[in-house]
């Protein structure tokens, strides 16, 4: 999961303690879910030139490993892995989308503010 994630991400440095509980989130949530990764580990291995297009498009013959590679990219960014009645909340400070703004927004979020301020016009 680490690998696969290192690479979706594009970073290094990623949280093994957050990187269990998104395996274990995602192993409850997501049907199939070890098996799913493994394939999309393999296509990372064979393939790892599908990383550098933007926006993440696998194309058509990989449709399922895309799907996986984004549940798990939005694990990481969100800190939720699934949907509806099956989601998961993992954490909040550190999913990556709030560590990316956490330099700058305090607490980091993207609503920066009192509770309720984003009711008055600027």
């Amino acid at each position: 999961f680490l690998e696969v994630s290192r690479k979706l991400t594009q970073r290094d440095e990623l949280d093994e303690h957050l990187a269990g509980a998104l395996v274990l989130a995602s192993t409850l949530a997501l049907e199939g879910f070890g098996e799913r990764l493994a394939r999309l580990k393999a296509l990372l291995d064979e393939r790892p030139a599908l990383l550098e297009r933007s926006p993440l498009d696998f194309g058509d013959d990989f449709t399922d490993q895309e799907t996986t590679a984004r549940q798990v990219l939005g694990g990481w960014y969100t800190g939720v892995v699934g949907s509806g009645d099956q989601a998961i909340y993992v954490t909040y400070l550190n999913a990556l989308a709030n560590r990316v703004v956490a330099d700058k927004l305090v607490p980091p979020s993207f609503s920066y503010g009192p509770c309720g301020s984003w009711r008055h016009a600027p």
